[in-house]
């Protein structure tokens, strides 16, 4: 009612489509084309008030008249006269229209695609998308003109129209109504000829109606109108299909990725209610339409990510979107994540393909809000170094955002009104619960409100004391008070972390330290310098200059003292804060020297080693580029090609950090010949990005040190890198600095491998023809040098070429030779390689049992190598296979095997396949 006692008028402002006005059902007469513009500015906004200027900008765009006042003035009473003057407010913060959001079409639009993003249930959430897109009637703000509604309001609605429209589509396709989705997407390609995705669904959904030739022959027409419009060819997703169509295969409907990434609960969890408390009250009262962003701030130690995973998994249902968990290595060794790795990271869990995701920070950052745009989710942003590191992160709306820091992050409560909430050390109770649990029942509360008094109440303090209890011959109640005596006896200075709170921790480890004898005190500071928070007695070994005996010795030492923790068989962890302190005593008692020798110790034991489990896999290494290994270092061996794998496996991100770090300390020669070492298996076990980065450090590392073969093998491996990341301008650039580098030194071998990955590219632009020229020199080369390796791969990517052109028994017949020349070699990944391809070949050939066959040995083979992903995707190859064959039955036990290896081995880059292989098989 209004004040009048009148009943409200029936307000609704058409902005999708013609700009108009309808009350209580009638049109209403505007005028001209500046009071439209007038009113759909104000309607936009919904009743809440716009200054003046913000008005002016909006009406008039860059052209406003000499005396904005009185034009405005005079357009607001044509707008008043034409709309009623109740409709039209004025106040001290500017101008509004008395209306409700869903009194306008664009704002109810936006609202129920909203709903729709967290519908529960498919039917509710199709149900939702129909109704806003009845209200769709055009292209929206026609017949007025405004730079800002033309540049950013309108597009931003087409585009939420578009993925509305993709989005119904892929759930009647769910349902099996394909008939009336071809006339609406036939004209929408028609539209928008260049928006991949339209295509992607317009041709799946072609052929999973019978009509696969139709399919094809829109694909070349597309195909060639990109080339011609934007100079590139069709991107990975479309591309896939394309091969998939030429496979015989029946395309898959898009399936929606619900991440589940939270680490696992803490064990034993204690206190901490009133924060619970408050992060359950800001969840219930939040906005469906606001981001939430929550910081969980306080000293290293507090315990701040042990809360932030204990409430994320207590309100992980309120995430039906997904939860999705990154630790940003703000605080401790090695650089913080970069937010460019971060949104990479992100993005790929989201199941955005590599190709998809451009290079530059803000493009990624622009991808992850529109591809959670309306979804609830939780991101936890764990180990923040600052708000810089997080703000690329953040979501649009919908989103809540945990974020745990020892900064306080006030640059997000600044500018994007972030929540902060202080972690701050246990109560007494709390901590006394905590001290009583690991003791057992000692009844001298006293006695253990005093050591908790020692510990500043932080857990991490409190679990080292307690343990130290435990291990001291006169545990339980003698040791208990020796303990609290010792450390009330200790005057040292605060253990200054860098934050707002001081934290008194130099009086607990210094007790285990002084425990210490001279080797072991020497091992513990010498960790310090070790670039990845876990490590293995060989390592520290190399690190300190001590046999591989001692220094388990000397570790099991510190573990007693729980100054490091053994995490598993032979793999140790020192706590960021005990490697501050160890640095702490290393910068008292040691020397830069002593720094020095040590990592070119370590990175001279971590080379050989890499190298070693190369040879042991049968890996080439037909480019000499290592130099001789230093008199004491004793790398790893290794009994077969299982344990090699799994040194990779284990390692690597330890030895990523040894590249970084090694470079970052002027050892160059080392850190460029690691990276290169590394590159296979960055391949199979991290993301593009972080493969990138390692080999970018080697090609500048190279060219520090003057070494021409270091450079060009970097530059040949980068360029393969951004090919698997899909950005295939960058790979070309640097396959062809590599291939001038190998040509300058008379590298023939080199060459050979650069013109193979050129094949390789000119296959995933579609000119196969040129693919096959570059593989056939590189094979040329190969035979020449009577390198079978070699050969081998260029065998095999050359009948992957055949394949997607569609040259089946010429597949067959390379692929062949491949799986000949293949069995000889010490690498069986080339073979495992080479009967993917050939089984994909007898597919094209109609030869199913075959394809089969070739599928079976394939897996079998990947998995004696350890490599899950290449084996999970053979499987799904063979279900496939099977199922265009008619048989049911051998489909789904392919794909439940390629589940069942998901579930068993847990690796997170193959989660994005989960959904896939689910829908297969659904849809049986």
């Amino acid at each position: 009612m209004t004040d009048g006692g009148l009943a409200r008028p029936q307000i609704a402002v058409g902005l999708l489509g013609n700009v108009g006005l309808h009350i209580d059902g009638r049109p209403v007469e505007l005028g001209g084309e500046r009071v439209r513009t007038l009113l759909a500015v104000l309607a936009l906004s919904a009743g809440d008030s716009l200054p003046t200027t913000v008005i002016a900008e909006r009406v008039w765009g860059d052209d406003p008249p000499a005396n904005i006042g009185p034009s405005l003035h005079t357009l607001m009473t044509r707008l008043r006269r034409a709309v009623g003057v109740d409709l039209v407010s004025t106040g001290s913060a500017g101008y509004s229209l008395r209306i409700d959001p869903d009194d306008v079409d664009a704002l109810r639009f936006s609202r129920l695609l909203r709903s729709a993003a967290q519908a529960v249930d498919a039917e509710h959430e199709h149900a939702l998308i129909v109704e806003a897109m009845s209200l769709w009637m055009g292209q929206p703000f026609e017949g007025i003109r405004s730079a800002w509604l033309e540049s950013g309001e309108a597009p931003r609605l087409v585009e939420q129209y578009l993925a509305a429209v993709e989005r119904r589509v892929d759930l009647r396709v769910d349902d099996r109504q394909y008939g009336e989705v071809l006339a609406e997407l036939r004209e929408l390609t028609n539209a928008y000829p260049l928006r991949e995705s339209l295509w992607v669904r317009f041709l799946r959904v072609l052929a999973q109606c019978g009509r696969t030739a139709e399919a094809l022959e829109l694909y070349e027409s597309v195909r060639l109108r990109i080339a011609d419009e934007l100079g590139v060819d069709p991107g990975v997703e479309l591309r896939a299909l394309h091969a998939e169509l030429l496979a015989g295969d029946r395309p898959r409907p898009v399936r929606k990725i619900v991440p589940n990434q939270l680490p696992a609960d803490v064990p034993g969890f204690t206190g901490r209610k009133s924060v619970m408390a408050e992060l359950d009250r800001i969840l219930a009262g939040r906005g469906p339409e606001s981001l939430v962003t929550l910081v969980l701030h306080g000293p290293g130690g507090v315990g701040k990510t042990s809360l932030a995973v204990h409430w994320s998994h207590q309100a992980a249902a309120d995430f039906p979107d997904g939860t999705l968990f990154v630790d940003l290595g703000g605080y401790g060794p090695g650089e913080p994540v970069d937010p460019s790795v971060a949104l990479g990271y992100l993005l790929h869990a989201l199941g955005v393909p590599a190709a998809r995701i451009p290079a530059e920070v803000d493009g990624r950052s622009a991808l992850l809000r529109s591809t959670l745009a309306g979804q609830r989710v939780l991101l936890v942003l764990d180990n923040a170094r600052n708000a810089e590191q997080v703000r690329p992160l953040l979501p649009g709306t919908g989103a809540v955002v945990l974020v745990a820091s020892r900064s306080r992050l006030r640059g997000l409560v600044a500018r994007e009104g972030a929540q902060q909430l202080p972690v701050e050390q246990l109560s007494t109770a709390d901590a006394r619960t905590l001290l009583s649990e690991r003791l057992g029942e000692t009844g001298e509360s006293k006695l253990l409100d005093q050591l908790a008094d020692s510990c500043n109440h932080l857990p991490l303090a409190l679990v080292i004391a307690a343990e130290q209890i435990a291990r001291r011959s006169g545990a339980g109640l003698t040791g208990l008070a020796e303990l609290v005596e010792e450390l009330d006896e200790q005057h040292l200075d605060a253990f200054d972390t860098g934050d707002d709170v001081a934290t008194d921790l130099r009086a607990v480890f210094s007790w285990s330290y002084r425990a210490l004898d001279d080797e072991a005190a020497r091992l513990f500071r010498m960790l310090s310098l070790y670039p990845f928070r876990r490590f293995a007695p060989s390592a520290v070994a190399a690190l300190t200059g001590r046999d591989e005996r001692a220094a388990t010795r000397l570790l099991r030492r510190l573990t007693d003292l729980h100054l490091t923790v053994e995490t598993g068989p032979n793999r140790f962890q020192l706590h960021d804060l005990l490697r501050a302190y160890a640095a702490e005593r290393f910068g008292e008692t040691d020397t830069p020297e002593d720094a020095r020798v040590a990592w070119e110790r370590l990175l001279d034991w971590a080379v050989h080693s890499a190298h070693a489990a190369r040879r042991v896999l049968g890996e080439p290494n037909r480019l000499k580029y290592l130099a001789e290994p230093l008199p004491d270092t004793v790398p790893e061996s290794f009994a077969d090609q299982q344990a090699a794998l799994t040194w990779f496996d284990v390692e690597l991100r330890g030895l990523m950090a040894m590249v970084k770090e090694g470079a970052a300390r002027g050892l160059h020669a080392g850190a460029a010949s690691l990276g290169l070492l590394l590159w296979t298996h960055l391949g199979r076990l991290v993301s593009p990005d972080e493969s990138i980065a390692i080999q970018q450090i080697s090609a500048e590392s190279g060219r520090l040190v003057g070494n021409r073969m270091i450079e060009a093998l970097a530059h040949n491996q980068l360029g393969t890198s951004y090919g698997a990341r899909g950005d295939l301008d960058r790979t070309e650039t640097e396959l062809t600095r590599a291939l001038r580098a190998f040509e300058a030194i008379g590298a023939e071998a080199g060459i050979a491998l650069v013109r193979g990955n050129l094949g390789f590219l000119y296959q995933l632009r579609g000119e196969y023809d040129e693919s096959i020229r570059q593989q056939e020199i590189a094979l040329e080369i190969n035979r020449r040098g009577d390198d079978a390796h070699a050969e081998s791969v260029v065998l095999n990517n050359l009948a992957m070429t055949y394949v997607e052109s569609g040259r089946y028994d010429e597949a067959r017949r390379t692929a062949v030779e491949g799986v000949r020349l293949s069995e000889n070699l010490a690498d069986r990944r080339a073979l495992s390689y080479v009967r993917d391809t050939l089984g994909q070949a007898y597919v094209g050939l109609g030869e199913v049992e075959l394809a089969a066959e070739q599928f079976e040995a394939a897996v079998v083979l990947n998995l004696e190598l350890g490599s899950v992903a290449p084996a999970v995707n053979a499987l799904v190859r063979m279900g496939q296979t099977w199922l265009g064959a008619g048989d049911r039955a051998a489909a789904r036990t392919a794909w439940n095997r390629a589940l069942e290896l998901i579930d068993d081995h847990g690796l997170g880059i193959l989660e994005p396949r989960r959904p896939e292989i689910t829908a297969l098989l659904e849809d049986l």
